[in-house]
Order: structure tokens, then sequence, then C-alpha cells
């Protein structure tokens, strides 16, 4: 006999076999015991995860002539025959090559005619969402009343893209990957069945790049079968896949580490003339410090300081995303980690503060300029207070009192400036401005753990930029307690984003209902030919805090909350 893939030996033949999908099982043996099957079932999910394997093993147990809780006998001649791939009345359809309006209709042609053998006439039709508009409007009114004897198992690795008609007259069952243990434990029972010596490691290995697919598990463990004949070691493993030791990896991120250049490159130019994939390699460097990180917060465990492995993170998934769009991933490799290696973050193993990167000014090029008269808001007289000795940066919400923010007045004189920012966006407002903002937000992840502007980065990332001007622009919260936290962060938001797009904007923050409003006002005045003219705005001014109730502070904090708040050249410390 030819040889069998271990994937198609190895199969489930029955409900018994079947690994990690607990409740799809239970619900179709329970559904079997009380003769309770539906005419149509979707199965979807990820690939490799038995959806194929259990509509097979359905169509046999419900023709099976002697049924025990649900468990075909697999004995009768009815089972014998579909086991042997013999039997006419079950139907396999690959809806990615048969995906035409005809061969539903051929479908529709022949389904009221009786199975010659079975009880039921039973079509399985693969990667469903495959077919055709046409093909879909065809199976539709088929699927809704089929007859008695037929019963529709329809499978997808993408539901969303089958017709919400077609789902509703479905039973729909939610495949999940399979996890790691239970993937190792099936691969540990197939090498005890086929004599295969293999490492714990490698077992680990395969159910990891898996994904949680079983198939692709065991097609994995086929190919290292075959290319060992005795023992399947990590290092036969990782050179079959083209994947990298870990003493390599841990070469590589020393060599980031120390700054060690000649040879960092030396290792970058070995993994491409060995045909090693950089993409792959490159994740695999980000689990890698992703796997440090968890040691570092959950065992105390540092084998590079926090901030280096963070900030390392961060610009290698930058790297993954930019080589989507580039020719050459070795030479973007190798300059990113240069760039990263002597410019962006100081790797002395003494230095454990938070890295702050510095973005440089870019000015709005390809935007037209319009000239518009911003008042700027009246800076807090100087606030004296006295120091010993300079602490870290509190934050700077706390410098306001609770009399102050329970002010109404605080809060309309916030609004009155917040008014005329909004008219100002909308009489300013064009696309590219809102695009060009979006595109430096993306720029505020590098300021979250940066002590001054750390909470103003924090609120922005979570709030929405829904309109953008010249110099103006409208960013939304979900509440209003939400937007109170923000009026008082809002001076070092307009410096971060000044920061990082080189350009003093002024910021109304207002909540998604509000937007809702002054978005209808906006169409409703532009369908009437009413047009938003710049106006001045108004001066924002903070609470008023005195300095008797500073000093009664703590006197430390305060220097630094006043700093983070009013900046450093108004505030004098004695």
């Amino acid at each position: 006999m030819a040889y069998q893939a271990l994937y198609r030996k190895y199969r489930p033949l029955d409900f018994t076999n079947v690994v990690g999908q607990e409740a799809v099982v239970k619900t179709l043996k329970n559904a079997l015991e009380n003769s309770k099957t539906s005419h149509a079932y979707m199965f979807s999910g990820p690939r490799g995860t038995g959806k194929t394997t259990i509509a097979k093993i359905l169509a046999k147990t419900i023709n099976c002539l002697d049924p025990h809780d649900g468990i075909c006998c697999g004995k009768c001649k009815n089972c014998l025959s579909i086991a042997s791939n013999e039997c006419t009345d079950i139907i396999e359809i690959d809806a990615a090559s048969n995906n035409g309006v005809d061969e539903i209709r051929e479908i529709r042609n022949k389904i009221n005619l009786v199975p010659s053998e079975l009880k039921y006439k039973v079509y399985i039709i693969d990667e469903v969402h495959m077919l055709s508009i046409g093909a879909f409007n065809a199976l539709l009114k088929t699927l809704e009343e089929p007859p008695e004897h037929v019963v529709f198992i329809l499978a997808t690795t993408d539901p969303h893209k089958v017709p919400i008609t077609i789902i509703s007259r479905c039973q729909c069952f939610e495949f999940k990957r399979i996890s790691d243990a239970e993937i190792i434990d099936r691969l540990a029972y197939v090498c005890k069945q086929e004599n295969i010596e293999i490492e714990e490691a490698v077992l680990q290995k395969i159910a990891k790049i898996s994904e949680g697919g079983m198939r692709d598990a065991l097609g994995i463990l086929d190919k290292a079968a075959s290319y060992c004949n005795d023992k399947i070691t990590l290092s036969d493993f990782n050179q079959i896949n083209g994947l990298v030791d870990y003493e390599y990896k841990e070469q590589f991120l020393d060599f980031i580490y120390q700054k060690d250049v000649v040879q960092l490159l030396q290792k970058i130019d070995d993994l491409y003339q060995s045909g090693k994939d950089l993409i792959v390699f490159i994740q695999d460097i980000m689990e890698l410090l992703r796997d440090k990180m968890i040691r570092f917060y959950t065992k105390k465990e540092e084998s590079y300081p926090i901030n280096f492995i963070i900030s390392l993170i961060h610009e290698l998934n930058q790297l993954l995303v930019d080589c989507k769009n580039v020719n050459s991933v070795k030479v973007l490799l190798e300059t990113s980690l240069l760039g990263f290696i002597n410019g962006n973050v100081d790797s002395k193993r003494e230095t454990d503060s938070p890295v702050t990167h510095e973005p440089k000014v870019v000015p709005l090029t390809s935007i037209p300029s319009q000239k518009v008269d911003i008042v700027q808001p009246v800076k807090p007289e100087k606030v004296e207070v006295k120091k010993e000795e300079e602490k870290s940066i509190a934050n700077p919400e706390k410098l306001v009192s609770k009399e102050a923010e329970e002010d109404p007045k605080w809060l309309e004189n916030y609004f009155r400036v917040c008014d005329a920012v909004v008219n100002n966006t909308f009489a300013s407002a064009k696309k590219e401005y809102l695009l060009f903002i979006k595109e430096k937000f993306q720029q505020l992840n590098d300021f979250v753990l940066d002590r001054s502007y750390g909470a103003a980065a924090c609120y922005l990332i979570d709030s929405q930029v829904r309109a953008a001007g010249e110099r103006f622009m409208i960013v939304t919260c979900n509440y209003e307690s939400v937007l109170e936290r923000g009026t008082k962060l809002l001076y070092v938001m307009e410096e971060l984003i000044e920061k990082i797009t080189g350009h003093r904007y002024k910021i109304a923050i207002i909540t998604n209902q509000m937007w809702e409003e002054e978005k209808k006002k906006f169409i409703a005045r532009k369908n009437s030919g009413e047009k938003y003219e710049l106006q001045e705005v108004p001066e924002m001014i903070l609470p008023n805090v005195t300095t008797t109730e500073v000093e009664n502070s703590s006197s430390d904090d305060i220097v630094h909350q006043a700093i983070a708040l009013f900046g450093e050249d108004i505030v004098k410390i004695q």
C-alpha cells in the first residue's frame, strides 16, 4: 500500500477521537442522541481545526445503523461504505473550484432524488465563502426548505464572507484553535504509534508554529520524520524549517545591546546568505523579547533593562509594518537596527529610566497655509515655592485644587474657548489636515513612558481625532468625566502635539455625543450655504492656585507638578 500522510492516517473516525473541539462535539452528540439533527449546518474556524473531519463524522453518524450515545459503530455496512469513500450519497464539493451557478443548480436538480443506499444524502461544501453571489442565490431556496432526506454541511474559514441570508438558515458552530498542550499530546501519541523518536522541545516548537491547527502540526511532524532517520532534534528541526537556534538569537540581542555594529551586520548577512526568512526571524526576536519582558515583571529576572526591551519591541514592530513596502528586507533591517542603537536608546545597564524618543519637527510642506490669528492663552503668574532637592515629576492634575475642580466657572470658561476652536476647525478643515494629524499621532506611543508627557499621550491615544484645520483640531472622548480630566491636561497636550507635528494647535475636547450634534449643525449649515468664519479664540485661564496652597502640599512633588503644568520658565524655585 502507498504511504499515507500522517494527517490523513490519524484523522479521527468518530467523535471520541476528536481533539480540541469539546463544545462542538458535545452539542452534536446530544442532538444525535435526541434525534434533533438539523437540515443545515455551518462550521467556521481557522484552518486545520477539524471542520471537514467533523463534517464527515457527522455524515457517518446520522447514517449509522447502530449508533450508541451519539457515536457511530464503525462496523455496519453504512459506516464501512462511508469510510472507504465508496458511498455516492455523501457528496463533497470544493467551492473554491466549483463556485459557479451551474454547479449549485445541478445540486438543486438532483436534490429530490432519494439516497441510493443511506438514510440521508449529505452535501459537504468546503470553503463555501468562495461561492459567487449567483451561486449563493441559487443555493438559498434549496437550503431553506430541503427534502427530509438531505442534510447540508457548509465549512468555511471566512464566515464574514458568507451572506447573512445563508448563515441564518444554518445551525452554526465556531471552531476554536487547538491548544498547544492538546497538540503536543496528540503528536506524542502519533510518534509513539509510528516509532518516531523526538525531543520534547521539538514538539513544543511544532505546536507553536502550527498556530492551533492539528493538520499543520501533523504535516510538519511528517516532514521532520522524513528528514531524520534517528531522533528528531531541535537543531535538525530548525535546519529543516529555516529557523534560528535560541543561542543565535541571544547573541543577536547581545550585539544590539552592546552596540557591536560589525558583529551585528555579520549576523544579518549570515542569515541572508543561508536563505533564512528575515521576517520570520524578526518575529522570533520579538517573541524572545516578549518572554524576557514577562519574566522581568513576573519573576524579577533582568537579562536586559526593561526600557531597552520595550523600545526594541516597538522598533521591530514598526520594522515589520515597513517590510510590506520595501524590496529588500535585509537593507531595512540593517538600517533600522543601526539607527536604533546609535540614536534612539541608551543601552547602558546602569540606566533603567524610561526611554523617550524626541521626534523630528516635520513642517506641513504639503499642506497650504492660511493666515489665522490665534490668541495664545495668558500664562499664569509665577508660583514661588521652596525646594530642597528634586524628585520625579508627579501628575500635573493634582495641582488643581478640589475647590477649583468644582468651580462651574472653570468649565464655562473652557467651553467658551472650545466653541471658538470648534468653529475655527470647521472653518479651515481639510481632509489632508486630518490625515496629517492621524499619521503624526502614531508617535504618541513613544511618549507613554515620558515623565512630562505620559498622561497627555495616554489621554490622546484613548481619544479620537474627528476633524482638523490648519492650526485647530477636535478630539472626542466617551464621557463628560473624561472630558473634564482632559481640560486639565490641555496645555500639556498642546505642547506634546507641537513636539510631534512642529506646529502649535488649539484643541477642542468634546464628548462623542457633542460631536454628533456639532456634525449635524455643520451639515445643516453646509446644505444651507452658510459658511464658518474664523473668529477670535478667548483666553484660557487655569483655576487659581495660591502660594499658600502650594506650600501646604508636599513641596518636592508640587515643584515638579508646577513645572509639568506651567513650564520651567515661569516657576521660580527658592
